[in-house]
């Protein structure tokens, strides 16, 4: 058994060890940056990772908690959210009589309650994520939908005169009707709004 090996089921059978390997991914770190906290190279650790299952969910582990965290952080943001902000003010010195004591000072700690109000940016990225089909960042080009609705019926005359005059089926049709549908339903999409 070499070092490496050695050290690598150091990292496989000690909790301790696995669960900081999980804390670091959710905190943020890299696989580069993991593994020079580990004392290893990172070409190491792609080793150990395709090798080592204990290693590999422990990783896997902390970016599923990374995940969760981000997607609640983003889902806060998106929705708005209060939150008290605390101030410190410097009121005065502190006297004794008529004397300043040097290097003191009265301080007053004040709670401000705020609110941050929801983000559309936020909004907008979970929705088009969560709901890509209806809120997609690019809308359909209606001119490739109509060449793509030519070239389709061009390929259906050709069908056509191969299976002979009204030899067609109705999978054909209803793969050539199929774009005027996607067309109509833009123009009624943009009518709403």
């Amino acid at each position: 058994m070499n070092v490496g090996s050695k050290r690598k089921e150091e990292w496989e059978t000690d909790e301790y060890r696995i669960a900081l390997l999980s804390l670091w991914k959710c905190n943020g770190r890299t696989n580069q940056q993991i593994a020079k906290q580990m004392g290893i190279t990172y070409t190491t650790l792609k080793v150990w990772l395709n090798e080592s299952e204990a290693i590999r969910e422990a990783l896997n582990t902390g970016k599923r908690e990374l995940s969760d965290k981000l997607a609640g952080a983003m889902t806060r943001r998106a929705f708005g959210y209060d939150y008290e902000e605390t101030k410190t003010v410097i009121v005065g010195d502190v006297r004794k009589g008529s004397k300043i004591i040097e290097n003191q000072q009265t301080v007053k700690v004040e709670k401000i309650k705020k609110h941050q109000p929801a983000d559309l940016g936020a909004q907008i990225f979970m929705l088009t994520n969560l709901r890509p089909e209806e809120w997609k960042n690019r809308p359909v080009d209606k001119d490739i939908l109509k060449l793509e609705k030519e070239i389709r019926m061009l390929e259906k005359r050709k069908l056509e005169k191969e299976l002979g005059e009204g030899g067609t089926t109705s999978a054909v049709d209803d793969w050539v009707s199929s774009i005027p549908d996607v067309i109509e339903k833009e123009s009624s999409d943009d009518d709403e709004l």
